[in-house]
């Protein structure tokens, strides 16, 4: 009994290891079959040099608007690797963007166009206020 227990953490734990060490997350409406022969969409995103929180909160599932969702086959998918300011990108490497895929063009352009304003909303909302940091001096 004590064996099977620790054997369940021991998965649970590798579970939750892997699920960290995984290079791409996507987001959007679980791929359907597609026709070789359909034309596919695609479109970048550069995220970067946004700030940690927008970044995160632009991945969730529900970030874009539902009806944008709901009446388009549009995934998007987190590719690259953070590269914080100041460094260089690693060689073979590309810095941390967005990979939007669809097969409608209008669609694939409005979810581009959308995720770019979440992650500006995002960012403003980020921002400390400069009378926070500023309100005393040193003498």
């Amino acid at each position: 009994m004590k064996q099977e227990l620790q054997k369940a953490q021991a998965q649970a734990t590798l579970q939750q290891m892997m699920e960290k060490l995984q290079p791409a997350a996507q987001t959007g409406p679980p791929e359907a079959k597609r026709d070789p022969n359909e034309e596919v969409y695609e479109e970048e995103v550069e995220i970067n040099d946004y700030p940690q929180i927008a970044r995160v909160k632009v991945m969730k599932r529900d970030a874009l608007p539902q009806d944008l969702l709901d009446n388009s086959d549009v995934v998007w998918t987190l590719k690259g690797v953070y590269v914080p300011p100041g460094k260089k990108v690693p060689e073979g490497q590309r810095k941390l963007y967005i990979h939007i895929q669809g097969s409608n063009k209008l669609d694939v352009t409005r979810a581009r166009a959308e995720i770019i304003r979440l992650l500006e909303e995002y960012s403003r909302d980020a921002r400390p206020d400069a009378e926070l940091y500023a309100r005393y001096s040193v003498l």
